[in-house]
């Protein structure tokens, strides 16, 4: 017994109907999403203060693994893939350990752009790490670019406190970008 194929007209408009749908239904979700993670477009400033936030955090933590600075090769940002940077000496402890700032100083200069997806940002970052004394112990770090020096139009700031070969100071962490981004 052979059976035919049978093909209805009704199946085919049904079948366009429903793939059209799907389609369409897919375009908007991917367009707000893209829209939603693009710095340019949308909400990016809240974007901006977000990964600020996210860096400041993650700043004071240890990092993943703790020992992360002895696991990387600083000249090859290929190792940098593997790890998560922080700053901090131990979890829940503001201080900082000096090891892992002259690293990440390190890093920086060698492939800021690295960096930058490293620490898990988008934008131009700069961080300043100085203590409160100006004589013989003082502490003064800077890592990235500066925004005084690269014409920065939008720029947000966070400070926190900790402590660094047993010397207080302020970490003071900036995102910055050269564009001025839209605030809704």
């Amino acid at each position: 017994m052979r059976f035919k194929a049978q093909f209805w007209s009704f199946d085919v408009i049904f079948a366009v109907i429903i793939f059209s749908f799907a389609i369409t239904i897919l375009a908007f979700t991917w367009f707000n999403i893209s829209n939603q993670l693009s710095p340019g477009f949308g909400n990016g400033s809240g974007i901006m203060q977000m990964q600020l936030q996210t860096l400041t955090q993650n700043l004071l933590s240890p990092g993943v693994p703790a020992n992360w600075q002895g696991n990387i090769n600083i000249t090859n940002s290929l190792t940098w893939g593997s790890i998560g940077i922080g700053l901090g000496a131990g979890q829940g402890s503001t201080t900082i350990s000096s090891g892992k700032v002259y690293t990440l100083l390190s890093m920086a200069n060698s492939n800021y752009q690295a960096t930058k997806q490293a620490i898990g940002v988008g934008f131009d970052y700069y961080i300043n790490i100085k203590s409160a004394q100006f004589q013989g112990s003082g502490i003064n770090v800077s890592i990235g670019r500066s925004p005084f020096n690269g014409g920065a139009l939008t720029v947000y700031v966070s400070d926190r406190n900790a402590v660094m070969n047993g010397v207080p100071v302020s970490i003071r962490t900036i995102l910055w970008t050269n564009t001025t981004l839209a605030t809704s």
